[in-house]
């Protein structure tokens, strides 16, 4: 059995009651250390974790537990547990975002925890402030939702402040500012500093608007996710597990240029091996990938990323110029070669003629000399 400390509640480990957990957990995280009795730093684990419910005190905003991992196997590989003791705060229905840490004390946890579930909605005074935090945020993968009301007390703040924390295992980010001379409260999405959206709904349509987009053009994507997007969209697909920081302000300036027309990204090789079949890519990279779904189209450039914009690849796609599968650029290749080697045949052809002019003056001299004349 599994023993939830604050809550007090038992249950029999089974997969059927551990996805009813995790789709709780949006409201309700689960912080679960997994260890096996004769780990290295499992030594004094239940002390460790005796000390941690005693430093947190009669908080009741998570679940926690410990599982042996020897008892419970098939639980630690589900929870992606390579080493032990490792610790696991479950939030969402989304395995890829649940925040991991192999720390291994109370102290540790804690402010572990409190990284994830503590306050994601930061009060701002000045565009300086909120700049501070788009880029921080872009840089890091997420969006940035922005609330200006006309008073502390709005129940619009109230509402977003409830909402905030369970979107900063994406690195999204929540920023407000009160300003009395609004009659009314104004909600803007920045996808990149340079590109915002306006939310123009009613604010009961708030979690749609927030639910569209949480990912920005540094996010490296999985395929699911990819496949998720139904906008026009690029990715620089690389076979690191690293984007370089000059490839990520590439992506950021692109998404400054074409904000709500492509979604941008990256996908690692390493991380989502599936993308090579699903678009017949060669072993090759990086190389420059952009989908729309809406037409089943695709194609690829091998132009680096600064050069992208120049190139006019992502004009062309949009505009329909180029065809569906091609290797835009290729062609181009193409046509440079074929007038370069036409270049050469003409002027292999002209040194021939003038070459064939010459002989021949020089054979009707040698005709016309009476001296060179055979006796």
């Amino acid at each position: 059995m599994i023993f939830f400390t604050f809550l007090f509640i038992y249950w029999d480990f089974n997969f059927d009651d551990l996805q009813e957990k995790i789709k709780d957990s949006v409201l309700m995280p689960m912080f679960v250390i997994c260890y096996v009795p004769k780990c290295t730093g499992c030594a004094k684990i239940k002390e460790t974790y005796n000390d941690f419910i005693a430093m947190t005190g009669n908080r009741t905003d998570i679940y926690t537990s410990m599982v042996n991992c020897i008892e419970y196997e098939d639980y630690c590989k589900y929870m992606n547990t390579t080493v032990t003791p490792t610790s696991v705060l479950i939030m969402g229905e989304n395995p890829r975002y649940w925040p991991k840490t192999t720390v291994n004390s109370a102290e540790e946890w804690n402010t572990f925890i409190d990284r994830y579930i503590g306050g994601n909605l930061k009060k701002i005074k000045s565009k300086e402030q909120l700049d501070e935090v788009i880029q921080k945020t872009t840089e890091n993968g997420g969006v940035t939702y922005y609330l200006q009301v006309p008073k502390d007390n709005d129940e619009n703040l109230r509402k977003i402040r409830r909402r905030a924390y369970h979107f900063l295992i994406y690195n999204v980010s929540f920023a407000y500012s009160i300003d009395e001379s609004l009659e009314k409260p104004k909600f803007q999405r920045f996808y990149s500093k340079n590109c915002k959206i306006e939310f123009n709904d009613d604010f009961s349509q708030i979690d749609d608007f927030i639910n569209e987009i949480k990912f920005g053009p540094t996010h490296k994507y999985n395929m699911d996710e990819w496949n998720k997007i139904k906008n026009v969209k690029m990715a620089v697909v690389v076979n690191e597990n690293e984007l370089l920081e000059i490839q990520k302000n590439e992506l950021i300036r692109l998404s400054d240029s074409f904000c709500t027309k492509v979604n941008f990204g990256w996908i690692s090789i390493q991380e989502t091996p599936e993308i090579m079949n699903e678009f017949s890519l060669q072993n090759d990279f990086p190389i420059n990938l952009i989908s729309d779904e809406s037409r089943n189209c695709y194609s690829t450039t091998k132009h680096r990323l600064m050069d992208i914009y120049k190139s006019k690849f992502i004009h062309k796609f949009l505009n329909q110029q180029i065809e569906c599968g091609e290797m835009f650029g290729h062609i181009e290749v193409q046509k440079t070669e074929h007038k370069v080697n036409n270049h050469i045949n003409a002027g292999i052809f002209t040194i021939g003629y003038i070459t064939s002019g010459l002989l021949i003056i020089g054979l009707l001299r040698l005709r016309d000399d009476p001296e060179s004349k055979i006796e």
